[in-house]
């Protein structure tokens, strides 16, 4: 049973950027829904849903861009390490801000409220920063 446990994570660590990569998205993903969810107090149908996507797209478009520059996603550092969360936790910051920026300036009507953009991005971190530790506990 202990083997088919080290081939599934020799088979994740074979292919951890893209792995890391789905599970920041994932986060964030997440996290965009869970801050417009509370934002409207719990009722989704007073917010358009494709608005949510372009925001999505945004962010990860951002993420995943940044993130590669930063080497988040070419296995600079050891996963979950101080040093990696700390370089997580400016990428999303970065994000956060950019699509902070882009939902007030670029888009009329916004694609979101402000507090959801700003929610978004530190419930992402949380996740980010939640999936590497359990990485590490496990």
């Amino acid at each position: 049973m202990a083997q088919h446990g080290d081939r599934a994570i020799s088979l994740v660590d074979k292919y951890r950027g893209p792995v890391q990569f789905g599970l920041d998205a994932a986060a964030w993903l997440s996290a965009i829904y869970a801050a417009t969810w509370l934002r409207f107090e719990f009722d989704l149908d007073l917010w358009d849903h494709g608005n949510l996507w372009v925001a999505f797209a945004i962010v990860i478009a951002a993420q995943f861009a940044i993130g590669s520059y930063a080497g988040l996603y070419h296995r600079r550092w050891r996963f979950g390490s101080f040093e990696e969360v700390s370089v997580v936790a400016g990428i999303s910051l970065v994000v956060t801000a950019l699509l902070s920026v882009l939902n007030v300036t670029a888009f009329d009507p916004r694609l979101l409220p402000v507090s959801v953009a700003v929610g978004a991005g530190a419930g992402a971190m949380l996740g980010m920063a939640t999936v590497r530790y359990a990485w590490r506990m496990a």
